[in-house]
């Protein structure tokens, strides 16, 4: 708890330095149910969950660049969830909330983000590999590179925890764009992850550096309204490291696995 109040206080006292009085908020709250939580390879929820979130987006001081703030939820679907990582008798309740403040700047023809999540873990959630435990909750810096080639959006993420786990988690992706009618486009991307040290002990059972996830996803997306959105998702993801995987076959977690979605996001 001390931790995430400091991460609170830390998310609102910096953006009133750099925050121009008169600015003007945007708001997008979303909302989504999927088949499966899927986080980086690993299903935390296998039977399905509930998702909402709520961005708030405010211009600095400094040209173009902006504060981002977020708050996520995730809600169980069902109490069974022998094979997912946050554990059983979580049904329709929170079992992972994640408050997030980012700071993003366009540099040249790359867009530039880098900010701190505080990830809360208030339902049953099971242990960790080597012992602590997912309800302590953890804090992960992190900073991110997209650039845009041709019709292309590669993009490079680097995540440090600092709190439970004390590793790194890099994840590259790469996504495309296709229209189709003025209201209706396609998305499609595909992502690679590898994870080092006390990260990769902690969340795949094993300390080695390693190729930790391949991902891929296509969505559809329908833009109902000038501030509402409809998206339908089919993704794919599978555990590479022969060690992680034999890690997480033996606490029961299936490592390779399909999932769907449909969402809705409201902005104004």
């Amino acid at each position: 708890m001390k931790t995430l109040a400091t991460t609170l206080l830390a998310a609102l006292a910096l953006p009133a330095c750099i925050i121009p009085p008169d600015a003007q908020p945007n708001f997008d709250l979303g909302a989504n149910a999927v088949t499966q939580y899927n986080f980086r390879g690993v299903p935390f929820d296998e039977d399905g969950a509930f998702q909402g979130d709520m961005t708030v987006t405010l211009p600095t001081k400094f040209e173009d660049s902006t504060i981002v703030l977020n708050v996520f939820a995730n809600v169980a679907i069902s109490d069974d969830n022998d094979g997912g990582f946050l554990g059983e008798d979580n049904g329709l309740e929170i079992s992972r909330a994640d408050y997030t403040a980012t700071y993003a700047q366009p540099l040249g023809d790359m867009d530039f983000t880098a900010g701190i999540t505080q990830y809360t873990f208030p339902g049953n959630a099971r242990p960790f590999f080597i012992g602590h435990q997912f309800d302590e909750g953890t804090t992960s810096f992190f900073g991110t590179l997209t650039w845009d080639i041709l019709d292309l959006s590669p993009t490079v993420e680097v995540f440090y925890d600092v709190d439970v786990a004390g590793g790194i988690y890099i994840n590259g992706h790469i996504s495309r764009t296709f229209d189709w009618k003025d209201d209706i486009w396609f998305e499609a991307r595909a992502g690679l992850g590898v994870a080092e040290g006390g990260y990769a002990e902690e969340y795949y059972g094993d300390d080695e550096f390693g190729l930790a996830d391949f991902s891929l996803s296509g969505s559809v997306q329908y833009q109902l309204e000038e501030n509402l959105r409809l998206e339908g998702i089919l993704a794919f993801s599978t555990v590479i490291d022969s060690s992680y995987d034999d890690a997480l076959d033996l606490a029961d977690i299936d490592t390779s696995n399909f999932w769907l979605g449909v969402g809705a996001n409201w902005s104004w």
